[in-house]
Parts: C-alpha cells; sequence; structure tokens
C-alpha cells in the first residue's frame, strides 16, 4: 500500500474510532437524532441508532490495523454515502436539525452544506483508498 494510502486511512480510521466511541457516551440520545431523520421504521432506527457506533469503531480498527484495509475502507464507504443520503434528504425538505448526529450529542453538527461537503471530501477520500488498497 502506497504511503498516501497509508495515511489517509490511518486518518480515516481515527475519524471512525472516534465518531464511534464518542457516540457511545449516549447511545440514547445518538438513538433519538437518528429516529429524527425518519427515514427508517422507529424499531429499525432505534436499533441503528444503537448498532451503529460499534460498527464505526469495528471500521476505524480495521483502517488502523492495516491488514484488510480494503474492506474496512468498503465498509466505510458505505457507511459514509449512506449518512450523505440521509443529510441530503434532511438538507433538500429544508428540515432544520441542529445535531446531524456525526459525533452523537456530544459536538454538535448542524446539517447544512458544509456538512454535505465535508462528508463528500471524506467519501473520496474512502473511495480512493478502496481503489488504492484493492487486494485482487
Amino acid at each position: 500500500m502506497a504511503d498516501l494510502t497509508f495515511i489517509i486511512a490511518k486518518i480515516l480510521g481515527v475519524l471512525f474510532v472516534f465518531s464511534g466511541i464518542i457516540k457511545l457516551s449516549d447511545l440514547k440520545g445518538f438513538s433519538k437524532i437518528v429516529i429524527a431523520y425518519n427515514m427508517l421504521p422507529l424499531k429499525l432506527s432505534r436499533l441503528t441508532g444503537y448498532v451503529l457506533p460499534f460498527v464505526e469503531i469495528i471500521t476505524g480498527g480495521v483502517l488502523l490495523n492495516g491488514g484488510y484495509v480494503f474492506y474496512g475502507a468498503v465498509v466505510g464507504l458505505l457507511q459514509l454515502i449512506v449518512v450523505t443520503f440521509a443529510l441530503m434528504k434532511i438538507y433538500k425538505r429544508k428540515k432544520k436539525m441542529d445535531n446531524c448526529g456525526c459525533f452523537g450529542t456530544s459536538i454538535k453538527v448542524p446539517v447544512s452544506k458544509r456538512k454535505l461537503v465535508e462528508n463528500i471530501f471524506w467519501i473520496i477520500l474512502l473511495a480512493y483508498v478502496v481503489v488504492q488498497s484493492y487486494p485482487f
């Protein structure tokens, strides 16, 4: 794996681990944010709110580990595409959300054009890591 890909994977790994860990401090609150998106049935939204932080921590760990970067990048890319799609729907509906939930309830980041651009940036980086670390 090239040095740039390695560095990007590590940065993304830290981002995913941090994002997941910070959500653990208030799983119930994060679950309420997921429910507020109104994208999934209530029970599935609640379950997503409780499971996603653990998936993020595992994804970040895989990216940091280095052994299976491709798979961690694919899972991270899928997560970010889904989350960005949800953010776009909220933004398009002009629904005001003071906290997108990206960092749980601890760090409030509003749904905004800036947040969408930031997520697209992360998606591009993850796509780069996927392509560069393709093992086959």
